[in-house]
């Protein structure tokens, strides 16, 4: 009786107890559940238009593919280096090239000759007057030198006038081809000299007082209105000749022959022992017996040009005849495809 009196008595309060334990429990479980289909089915599904505006606003996969690949990028960038540098190359060429043909360089070679032939030798007065009574020359003697020592000498000339913006008189040495003086002698041991008697000038004259001299090949008329060299009186006109032969490529107004002999002077002056106010002497030996060639030549030729452009395609590019023949074959077909892809294939 006593157990059941206080189970009664405890029922109120552990009956709320456990009622509300329950409740909590069964709430868990609710919350826990996944939902039922009936209640699935009361969510509703989107619209064709909202799948549409998404489906929009969404980029899908490969839609922008690239047409060529990275290798292919490169090569590009390098074709164009390539390009570039064989551009700057050929016009580096070509203007070498021109250079050359318009300035050709010289070859010098030195020959020795004993004994050496002696130029034609010209010796006029210095002014050309058509009428002028001190403007005459009379050659007095000539003489050489044999074995150290001074002798006269006969010495075949002719006298002739030469008009050039001008008359000039004058006394030609050398000039006949069948009788052509030479030199076994340098310098003092091979000089030849030659006086002359000149008529003095008046001092109310404004003119000059000596004579010119031109040194030419045999059988040709000096340039004598254009001539640098000249005589004077009291000394000795010393000479010293370098004989100097020139091949020219083309030929110019002022050399109008492709092979051109010339002697170069160099002038030094001797006083006299006895003087004469109206006597000019001249003379003239050679330097050294030798003759120095001087040859104009090209240093690059169209041969060269064209085999350095060759090399460098070859090289910056794998360029050929037959590889270029291949990639023109290839233009119609990327006309007619509309693709450069053979072009493309034939060169890489």
């Amino acid at each position: 009786m006593s157990q059941e009196g206080s189970i009664q008595s405890q029922d109120p309060s552990s009956r709320i107890s456990v009622n509300n334990n329950e409740e909590t429990t069964n709430d868990l479980k609710l919350k826990s559940t996944p939902q039922s289909p009936a209640l699935a089915d009361t969510i509703t599904p989107k619209s064709d238009h909202e799948n549409n505006s998404i489906a929009s606003n969404s980029i899908p996969k490969n839609k922008y593919k690239i047409p060529i690949t990275i290798p292919e990028i490169v090569t590009s960038i390098g074709w164009v280096l390539a390009i570039v540098f064989c551009i700057w190359y050929v016009v580096n060429a070509s203007g070498e090239f021109q250079t050359s043909q318009n300035n050709p360089t010289t070859a010098l070679s030195i020959v020795e000759k004993v004994p050496l032939e002696l130029p034609a030798v010209t010796i006029c007065n210095w002014n050309g007057y058509y009428e002028c009574d001190f403007c005459d020359l009379t050659l007095k003697t000539a003489t050489r030198v044999v074995d150290g020592n001074v002798v006269e000498f006969e010495i075949p000339y002719e006298y002739k006038e030469i008009e050039q913006n001008g008359l000039y008189r004058c006394y030609v040495f050398n000039n006949f081809s069948d009788q052509v003086m030479a030199s076994n002698a340098s310098g003092y041991g091979g000089v030849i000299s030659l006086f002359f008697e000149v008529p003095s000038v008046p001092e109310e004259r404004d003119a000059r007082f000596g004579l010119q001299v031109s040194f030419h090949e045999i059988g040709t008329v000096p340039n004598v209105f254009a001539e640098t060299n000249f005589a004077v009186a009291n000394v000795d006109n010393y000479f010293v000749l370098t004989k100097i032969v020139t091949t020219r490529l083309k030929p110019s107004i002022e050399n109008p022959n492709l092979t051109d002999t010339r002697w170069e002077s160099i002038l030094s002056l001797v006083e006299l022992t006895q003087r004469d106010d109206n006597t000019v002497v001249i003379s003239f030996t050679y330097n050294t017996l030798t003759e120095h060639n001087n040859a104009e030549m090209y240093t690059s030729s169209i041969e060269g040009l064209l085999g350095e452009i060759a090399g460098i395609l070859g090289v910056m590019m794998g360029i050929d005849i037959l590889k270029m023949l291949r990639g023109c074959l290839q233009v119609p077909y990327s006309f007619k495809h509309k693709s450069i892809r053979g072009i493309w294939d034939t060169f890489n």
